[in-house]
């Protein structure tokens, strides 16, 4: 288990992946919906693009970051 930034704010929670796989990422968003946090099980690549993405303060689509078969790798 990997975790970046820090929860406890956010207004939701998205669920990537499926813990019946033994990966997931768990999501955490503020108001305007950009991550602020990610709890990752198994899936230690997403912190490096969820790293990226908190840090350019991206605003995201719930519905883009739910499916783990796209790739939250972004060109900046």
């Amino acid at each position: 288990m990997r975790t970046l930034g820090l929860t406890g704010a956010e207004r939701r929670l998205v669920t990537r992946g499926d813990s019946s796989t033994g990966s997931l990422s768990v999501i955490a968003l503020d108001g305007v919906t950009r991550m602020c946090a990610v709890i990752s099980v198994n899936a230690g690549r997403e912190i490096g693009a969820c790293r990226r993405l908190i840090s350019v303060g991206t605003v995201t689509d719930e519905s883009w970051l739910a499916v783990a078969t796209i790739s939250l790798r972004l060109p900046l």
